[in-house]
């Protein structure tokens, strides 16, 4: 309790300064070390006021400080808090949307990604179906990898734990549009995920209905097209004679001779 009581004087003489800027990244740094820094009722208010004011990379900051903190909050069943940050990122979401660029959109995704796994949260729930509209146009096209991994992850995240996302055209359309992602790592991926049993039936007569039922979205049609037949033939990557060779000898090896068909009958 000392250290935070010193730690306190130290970061709100910052605001004094009006330096907003030093505010907020003294608290991300120092909740890197210590997550249960916002524990502390002055600085949580204080923080969660800047989700608004605060854009770029300042707003960043903001976001990787609660991302820590929701998990501490989780931990001890508080979920005031939780509500708290979700009803204030939800108050400015069109805001947020607006200023998302290179400085803050990996830690905006990577803070959604965590509240979505707070299932039974009402406020979380809210907020998802706010902001996950407006999330695809702005992710699928975006320059770097990594963010638009975690935005994956959100998506399969919302599509195995929520029910209204399974069936969701955003959600699907994106873990359709990622199999045509220009990194291979993303595309192995996603082909992984549709591809499990849990998702497409084993039996490939099954499998086929599902394709076009569940996983068949009109924006991604080329793309959904490709790949489904991709999906049908790995239903035979199971099968114990995948890996068996069609000729026990090689081709080259071979005598070939005419085969003379009945052409009458």
């Amino acid at each position: 309790m000392d250290l935070i009581k010193h730690c306190k004087v130290a970061i709100f003489a910052n605001e004094v300064r009006e330096r907003h800027d030093v505010f907020v990244y003294s608290i991300e740094r120092v909740s890197r070390e210590y997550s249960r820094l916002l524990c502390d009722r002055q600085i949580f208010m204080k923080t969660i006021s800047f989700i608004d004011i605060l854009t770029g990379s300042m707003r960043a900051a903001v976001f990787k400080t609660y991302e820590r903190y929701i998990k501490v909050a989780r931990q001890e069943g508080n979920l005031a808090d939780i509500d708290e940050i979700a009803m204030s990122i939800m108050a400015i979401s069109k805001d947020i949307l607006a200023d998302i660029n290179d400085e803050n959109q990996q830690s905006f995704v990577s803070l959604l990604i965590i509240l979505s796994e707070l299932q039974g949260v009402d406020s979380v729930r809210q907020l998802l179906a706010t902001v996950v509209p407006q999330l695809k146009h702005l992710f699928i096209k975006n320059k770097n990898e990594y963010c638009r991994g975690r935005f994956y992850d959100l998506m399969v995240n919302l599509y195995d734990r929520y029910e209204e996302f399974r069936k969701d055209e955003v959600v699907k359309g994106s873990l359709i549009h990622g199999l045509n992602d220009s990194s291979q790592m993303i595309r192995d991926k996603l082909a992984g995920f549709w591809n499990d049993q849990n998702r497409l039936d084993l039996d490939p007569v099954v499998r086929l209905q599902q394709l076009m039922d569940i996983m068949y979205v009109s924006d991604e049609e080329s793309i959904w097209l490709t790949n489904a037949a991709y999906l049908i033939l790995q239903v035979s990557s199971r099968s114990s004679d995948f890996d068996r060779k069609i000729f026990e000898e090689p081709l080259q090896e071979c005598q070939f001779a005419p085969l003379h068909l009945n052409m009458i009958n």
